[in-house]
């Protein structure tokens, strides 16, 4: 987004910081979007409070070292196909250190069997 401008050059640098901070400000955004669908989907998929998805992305994220923003595209553009491998492998560590077999974190359990 550039815009001609006529005059002083402390307007023309004015203007480039602003159209700077604008394309910063609209990054951030679409990221922090991402991240709130991806909230939804985790807490929908495991059954989660949206705090808690939070917390399972988050972890997910430090623990492979994978950015959170990536992470959390991951989750949304893998919708339909499932998990993304770096909270799978979350999960599973989480479910050893607690000693349990069964977990919400698995995600739904099966019905009518």
């Amino acid at each position: 987004m550039s815009v001609e401008v006529a005059g002083s050059p402390g307007l023309r640098e004015q203007l480039v910081e602003l159209e700077r901070t604008v394309d910063q400000l609209t990054a951030a955004l679409a990221s922090r979007v991402k991240i709130e669908q991806a909230k939804g989907i985790l807490a929908e998929r495991f059954e989660l409070e949206l705090d808690e998805a939070f917390v399972l992305l988050r972890s997910s994220s430090r623990a492979s070292h994978t950015n959170i923003h990536a992470l959390s595209a991951a989750v949304v553009a893998g919708r339909s196909s499932g998990t993304p491998a770096p909270i799978v492998d979350w999960l599973s560590r989480a479910r050893l250190r607690c000693g349990r077999e069964e977990s919400n974190l698995q995600g739904p359990k099966p019905t009518g069997t």
